[in-house]
């Protein structure tokens, strides 16, 4: 890597995470005390959602990318995306497919509080398993677990509560700025990845077609298994939409603030990157979709 790469590395190392603690303050200010409430009063469809979208999504993420044979660069982007929890997207769906949105957000914010613990360890196996295909320079990759949560503590659980704690105190405040906060910040955090996917076009070159094949059939295998989850456990069609959603879209925001900041692997980011555009088709079909339904209803 080059003196400029580094500094290139070194400038998004620092804005990446800024720019997620951004969102995940506006996130929180989309939330009280309510809407936690509603998980005890109607835990079923809160546990669904959950256990798909910590355990299902990334054990299916972990099994695609062992068994489809993709070079080792997309398998552990694989992981990575399906370990991150959804992000303020998966609420712009739920609110556009007339999901339970309420729930919705729940599951985004109680899943970015818990994955502060969880990435951790899906990385770690995921190094275990591609990791000496990802040597760069003869040196391995390392992740310590207790730093690691450590970062993501402070890029999601704390943000997220001084969000909460912000609408709090300011509830008119908060609810006047938090939707052009978070638009402009998610518009620069969007510009970032390109910057950065640029920065690696040869990685993304050589590995698009993987990436590419790769995004549909995660987005669209996710969408279906958090679908079936849900009405295995009879939860009813709104509330089975909004954990397929849920457990469909991940948060690349966060995987790119994994794979510069966490591991100064730049080159990580092509299959997140990918992911986070083409996973809209399918998604966006899938709601059109059951908002249809809904309509004729």
């Amino acid at each position: 890597m080059s003196p400029s790469d580094d500094s290139a590395l070194g400038v998004y190392a620092f804005v990446v995470p800024i720019l997620l603690l951004v969102l995940m303050i506006c996130m929180g200010m989309e939330l009280t005390r309510e809407d936690f409430t509603r998980v005890v009063a109607r835990p079923r469809a809160a546990m669904v959602g959950l256990f798909g979208q910590l355990l299902l999504l990334p054990c299916l993420g972990l099994g695609f990318a062992l068994f489809a044979g993709f070079p080792p660069t997309i398998a552990f982007g694989i992981v990575l995306i399906s370990a991150c929890p959804g992000g303020s997207t998966s609420n712009i769906f739920s609110y556009l497919g007339r999901a339970n949105l309420a729930l919705s957000v729940t599951l985004t914010a109680i899943s970015s509080m818990l994955c502060f613990v969880t990435i951790p360890l899906w990385i770690r196996i995921a190094l275990g398993l591609f990791g000496d295909g990802l040597e760069n320079d003869a040196q391995a990759l390392q992740v310590p677990l207790v730093a690691t949560a450590l970062q993501l503590f402070f890029v999601t659980l704390l943000p997220v509560a001084i969000g909460m704690a912000i609408r709090g105190v300011w509830p008119a405040w908060s609810s006047r700025v938090r939707e052009p906060v978070r638009r402009g910040a998610a518009v620069v955090m969007g510009a970032a990845i390109v910057l950065i996917v640029g920065g690696e076009w040869e990685t993304v070159l050589e590995h698009f077609r993987d990436a590419a094949l790769g995004a549909l059939l995660l987005a669209s295998a996710t969408l279906l298994s958090g679908w079936t989850l849900a009405r295995i456990c009879q939860l009813d069609t709104r509330d089975a939409f909004t954990v397929s959603i849920e457990v469909g879209i991940q948060n690349g925001a966060l995987a790119t603030m994994l794979a510069v900041s966490v591991l100064g692997r730049p080159d990580l980011v092509v299959f997140p990157g990918t992911y986070a555009v083409l996973s809209l088709v399918p998604v966006g079909l899938w709601t059109v979709s059951i908002r249809r339904r809904f309509t004729n209803s």
